[in-house]
């Protein structure tokens, strides 16, 4: 089990949910804990004492932000070479538009692309209100966050393909067809 411990974002909170004895318990336990980089500052814990433990500290906001850009990115550059693979040099160098065939796997995670680059536009935006009113950091930060898993969860959804869909959507019609005639 993965187990994360964020970083307390209200004011004048200075508890951690997790102290480094009980990282080494729950490590030799076999869990993975991930800190966030500052979770114990309140505390007087630093993130060396939580690595001590066997905590991996991770990056806060900005590292939350840029990992959702990049795991978006990649599951773009995979449909694309796919598409690629697909439809020949041709579709690559922009001579001949691509088939509805070879759009499908676009189409079908339209709606998940749609949904990462919302949440990292929201959380984009955030991030640059914080940096003028620091009241809005904790808001910003979970905004990061709440993109980087919106963006790993539709990057695996996209990675797994279309999960036989379109051959069942193709037989469908072909015995609808066949049933009219």
């Amino acid at each position: 089990m993965v187990i994360g411990v964020p970083k307390e974002v209200k004011d004048h909170e200075t508890r951690v949910g997790l102290v480094p004895s009980g990282v080494i318990h729950l490590h030799e336990a076999g869990h993975k804990i991930l800190v966030e980089s500052g979770a114990g500052v309140g505390s007087s814990i630093t993130d060396l004492e939580y690595a001590q433990a066997g905590a991996e500290i991770v990056a806060g906001a900005r590292g939350d932000y840029d990992d959702a850009r990049s795991t978006l990115s990649g599951a773009l550059r995979g449909l694309v070479a796919g598409m690629a693979r697909r439809g020949g040099l041709g579709l690559v160098r922009g001579t001949r538009q691509p088939s509805e065939e070879e759009l499908r796997p676009f189409l079908l995670h339209a709606e998940r692309i749609t949904e990462t680059l919302a949440h990292l536009h929201v959380a984009r935006v955030l991030g640059e209100q914080a940096a003028r009113v620091p009241e809005r950091r904790g808001l910003a930060e979970r905004a990061a966050r709440r993109a980087k898993l919106v963006a790993k969860r539709n990057a695996a959804a996209i990675g797994s393909g279309d999960g036989g869909v379109f051959a069942q959507v193709d037989e469908w019609t072909v015995q609808r067809a066949a049933k009219t005639r």
